[in-house]
């Protein structure tokens, strides 16, 4: 009687363990796919006499689609623009670019022809137009030291801290390459109240034609011939004249002292 009292026992004793032990032989294997996945406790409340089941992130979570990057292409023009500088300074970013025999400044985030000014590097651009991305570069020319002329003594002749003659030619290798100005000359915009103050004089490097030129590193450049500034890129007319013009007269303030001095061009 005991021996059938046992086996009846035992019997439905494993009935009751052996699904147990799937079950956790199921879960075991599971979790070595699983690795280090986060899983929440199952959760059972009662909502309007129905139930409400809570299930592992793991299963619920929708795998997120991968978008491709946009595809980036490099070159060294924009239909017939063409880069010639790029200037990075605290506070203003911006570039030059050639079109035909126009110079054109574009602002960081600012739109030409339908091309948008994304991004800048020291010697490349990056625009957005039709869905793509378009990188253009310096050309190597620009950024070669080898192409670089030193400004001689004779380029500049002071007559005196009003009147300083420049010789043409001096001029010319900044107006085909900007990007070589913008290494010798650096500015800032000034601002007092949120209205535009003038451009600073940021860095002048010692022996370029700008240093020649009777200018000074904090000099605040306030007006060219007798226009006043109201941003960077009210100094386009005047670059984009620079080869033509016989004169420029630039008023700046130095050490809280009004000044100007004469340019003549010849």
């Amino acid at each position: 009687m005991n021996l059938l009292t046992n086996s009846k026992f035992i019997s439905f004793a494993w009935w009751i363990v052996a699904p147990a032990l799937v079950a956790k032989l199921l879960i075991s294997f599971g979790l070595l796919f699983l690795d280090d996945a986060k899983i929440e406790p199952l959760h059972v409340e009662a909502k309007n006499s129905s139930y409400m089941y809570s299930f592992p992130k793991f299963f619920t979570t929708t795998l997120k689609q991968k978008t491709k990057p946009k595809k980036v292409h490099k070159t060294v023009h924009l239909g017939n623009l063409k880069l010639k500088a790029c200037y990075i300074e605290k506070g203003r970013e911006f570039v030059i670019i050639g079109e035909n025999n126009k110079t054109i400044f574009v602002d960081l985030k600012g739109t030409y022809k339908g091309a948008h000014l994304v991004s800048i590097t020291s010697n490349s651009a990056t625009f957005f137009k039709d869905g793509e991305y378009i990188e253009l570069e310096l050309a190597k020319k620009n950024i070669s030291s080898r192409n670089i002329k030193k400004v001689r003594s004779t380029d500049v002749v002071p007559s005196d801290d009003k009147f300083v003659t420049v010789k043409r030619n001096s001029f010319k290798k900044y107006t085909q390459n900007p990007q070589q100005a913008l290494r010798d000359i650096r500015f800032a915009e000034i601002r007092e109240n949120q209205k535009f103050a003038g451009l600073r004089l940021s860095f002048i490097r010692k022996g370029s034609l700008f240093d020649k030129m009777k200018l000074k590193k904090g000099d605040i450049i306030k007006s060219i011939d007798g226009n006043e500034l109201h941003s960077i890129m009210d100094l386009l007319p005047y670059y984009n004249l620079l080869d033509n013009s016989t004169t420029l007269l630039i008023g700046f303030e130095r050490a809280g002292e009004m000044k100007e001095i004469m340019y003549e061009i010849n």
